[in-house]
């Protein structure tokens, strides 16, 4: 199914953010196979876990009824710290409120995750997401190109 959203009276087709890869690595490693690994092994990017921020903005809106964000370049969050709780990656939004994910199944560049999102009150919320990985083509400036690791939406419940 394709999802459409109404933004400032105009129907897209889809929201995609796309961010550079933005890592210290010699280009030479990251090769399109070796940024793919590292999903379908573990959901792990360059040796760190999928940071749970980025697999948030997924997630609608209780009120909406698709997803603004089908499509992210998974490396933008690529140094910041998350933890490791119960099986799920986590971090802390603020003192008392944490967000989360479970990896459920990832091989083959799909990769169903297990959210869960705890607002520090007696809400917890939790949706199932399913996505699928490809590395393509970005732009700099003056035309020169980089690999982008991108994690697009296909499914949630």
């Amino acid at each position: 199914s394709s999802c459409k959203r109404i933004d400032n009276g105009e129907i897209n087709d889809s929201i995609s953010l796309r961010l550079r890869v933005n890592t210290d690595q010699p280009k030479e490693e990251l090769t399109k196979t070796k940024l793919l690994d590292g999903l379908n092994h573990n959901f792990s990017f360059l040796g760190k876990p999928v940071h749970p921020k980025l697999i948030r903005n997924f997630e609608p809106w209780l009120s909406d009824k698709y997803p603004v964000i089908i499509s992210l370049d998974i490396a933008a969050a690529y140094s910041e710290s998350v933890y490791k709780e119960n099986g799920y990656i986590t971090y802390n939004i603020d003192e008392e409120e944490t967000y989360g994910y479970k990896v459920m199944n990832s091989e083959k560049n799909i990769h169903k995750l297990q959210t869960l999102h705890m607002t520090g009150g007696t809400g917890s919320f939790s949706t199932l997401l399913t996505f699928r990985s490809e590395v393509v083509e970005g732009f700099k400036d003056r035309g020169e190109t980089y690999d982008l690791l991108l994690l697009k939406l296909m499914d949630f419940e």
